[in-house]
């Protein structure tokens, strides 16, 4: 693989995932950490991440490269945030975890109304903020690199609140080590939740099956629902079966 393709693939990576970890690229590509520290500065000084300790993010602000690589899984993601947005129900309270198919999954709430979002996601308070729906965000800091809100006020404000339901996605999903994600800022805000709420869904494409990343935010057991695509493989979903978890596999 030359510099361009491998370039091209951390670019589809970072899209994918919101964050790439450099040591994750050395061991995939099996090039050198120098080689990958280039490539991030390149791709950084394209305004397409933003580096940071260890890794990098994705420069969310740069809607024309957003666009264009995300398409990949843009009308995967769009497919199973509709079928988490049709569990929604009036009057439910809701909570909206970050990342893309949360994002996704709060345009497809947008011209809702008769139901509560609480979410710590920037790009979800930026998108519900002109609806009809109740929108509560909580307090915290503005991390600019993840795009949301973490910190002991974020949990505190969180303490708070009970949810119908709790929509969140992640990096990675396997049977043994569970749901996966990087860094610890939200974790206790998901604990949080896993406590004061009727159902914990899990939203995530086929592409984070067998993925391992930071740090488990629960075991698979703890969730009420995942909801993904139909290229899941069949082994994925038979492991998760036998761990007596319900899935939802949006066509």
């Amino acid at each position: 693989m030359n510099t361009k393709e491998r370039r091209k693939e951390i670019i589809a990576i970072i899209g994918r995932d919101g964050i790439v970890k450099s040591t994750d690229l050395v061991k995939r590509f099996n090039v050198s950490g120098e080689t990958i520290r280039r490539d991030l500065e390149h791709l950084q000084s394209k305004d397409v991440l933003n580096r940071i300790l260890g890794g990098a993010t994705l420069n969310t602000q740069n809607e024309v490269y957003n666009e264009s690589i995300n398409d990949e899984h843009s009308i995967t993601t769009n497919s199973i945030a509709k079928a988490a947005a049709d569990l929604v129900k009036p009057g439910d309270t809701v909570f909206l975890d970050a990342g893309n198919a949360m994002h996704a999954l709060a345009k497809h709430l947008k011209s809702r109304s008769n139901i509560t979002v609480i979410t710590s996601s920037l790009a979800v308070l930026n998108e519900l903020v002109d609806s009809d729906i109740t929108l509560i965000t909580l307090g915290g800091i503005v991390s600019t690199t993840e795009g949301d809100i973490y910190g002991d006020l974020a949990v505190e404000c969180a303490h708070k609140f009970y949810c119908d339901k709790v929509f969140f996605s992640c990096s990675g999903i396997t049977p043994e080590l569970g749901v996966m994600d990087y860094g610890a800022g939200n974790m206790t805000i998901h604990r949080h939740f896993f406590k004061r709420t009727d159902q914990y869904i899990l939203v995530a494409d086929s592409s984070k099956f067998g993925k391992k990343s930071t740090m488990t935010l629960c075991p698979v057991t703890d969730l009420d629902l995942i909801i993904t695509d139909s290229d899941i493989s069949e082994d994925h979903h038979e492991a998760l079966e036998a761990l007596n978890v319900k899935l939802f596999i949006q066509d």
